[in-house]
């Protein structure tokens, strides 16, 4: 009985998602080239602040990027592309880019997505 018991408590101290719970909001980013690497831009609202960015490519050769801004986080501006942060971009391969915004203005987080595949042209 102590043993089945022991089973079960850690679903029950995990929860599970109800009303709520809300997952933040996607908008989808708008991605061009800007020379060799992707510009994404969305619809800047004033007070927006990035909090935190991951960037990954959908092939097992790339290298995944995250970053968590606690100070001095990244302010976007309107029709300018969103940082980058050096990450290492390479030709012929699919990216997935996900920004957490968050506005001052505004308690709902949401997520600025952009998926695309950069050509393989020279």
């Amino acid at each position: 009985m102590i043993k089945h018991t022991l089973l079960c408590v850690p679903v029950l101290l995990t929860g599970c998602c109800g009303p709520g719970d809300r997952l933040p909001e996607i908008r989808y980013a708008q991605v061009n080239l800007s020379g060799k690497l992707p510009c994404i831009t969305y619809a800047v609202s004033q007070g927006d602040h990035i909090s935190a960015v991951q960037i990954a490519s959908e092939s097992s050769e790339g290298r995944a990027f995250f970053r968590f801004f606690t100070e001095d986080p990244p302010f976007p501006k309107k029709g300018q592309c969103l940082p980058l942060f050096e990450y290492p971009f390479k030709s012929a391969m699919s990216y997935s880019v996900y920004y957490s915004i968050y506005n001052i203005n505004n308690p709902e987080t949401f997520e600025v997505k952009a998926r695309f595949t950069l050509s393989d042209q020279k």
